[in-house]
């Protein structure tokens, strides 16, 4: 039965994500969110508490920082800031400010469709499988509630990020085997890596 929920959970959230629709900027995001969407979603959530923090403080030092963890990640798939761009940048100090804010801007856009799916998907699970996903993770009615009024991460605290995501990626973490299934029917596994057992 704790198979069949958590199966559920995921073949719903997946294809809540609507992957097939990626736009040419998206993809490298989607890529990583493939990969592992755990910890990319903790790490996403980082970097925009970094940039959150550039932002306060018009510290371009910090925003040099951010573009350069933005692109440190983004390699991690063979992309770059200007992948996700969709245009040529070199940052420089004067202008990573203007650069950051785009690419923030499709980050925190992208960090918005995951958890509204997640909220939707929470909020429409059947109830036996509810009740399995609330065994495994007892927090998730917390989660939801919160999910439930989060319209823009933009005007979420970190603190309350930092406080939320973990719980969220537990919740995508319930995958593994099961998730690389998913994304293998929707003919989205050629982007994962391949796991071997030992």
């Amino acid at each position: 039965m704790m198979k069949l929920a958590v199966t559920f959970l995921l073949l719903t959230l997946t294809s809540s994500l609507d992957l097939s629709a990626a736009t040419i900027q998206n993809t490298c995001l989607i890529q990583l969110f493939q990969n592992d969407a755990p910890q990319f979603l903790q790490q996403l959530g980082n970097l925009l508490c970094k940039y959150q923090l550039a932002k306060t403080t018009q510290n371009q030092e910090l925003f040099m920082d951010f573009l350069n963890e933005v692109n440190t990640l983004l390699e991690a798939v063979g992309c770059t800031l200007d992948s996700l761009l969709g245009i040529r940048v070199v940052p420089t100090l004067k202008n990573c400010e203007q650069i950051a804010d785009q690419v923030a801007e499709i980050l925190f856009d992208f960090m918005n469709n995951i958890l509204a799916c997640v909220a939707d998907v929470l909020k429409d699970l059947p109830s036996v499988v509810t009740d399995v996903v609330d065994f495994l993770l007892p927090e998730v009615a917390t989660v939801l509630k919160i999910l439930e009024h989060i319209e823009d991460v933009k005007a979420v605290a970190c603190d309350v990020l930092e406080d939320i995501l973990p719980k969220v990626a537990d919740i995508l973490s319930l995958g593994g085997e099961i998730l690389d299934r998913v994304l293998s029917d929707l003919g989205l596994a050629e982007t994962r890596p391949v796991h071997t057992v030992a």
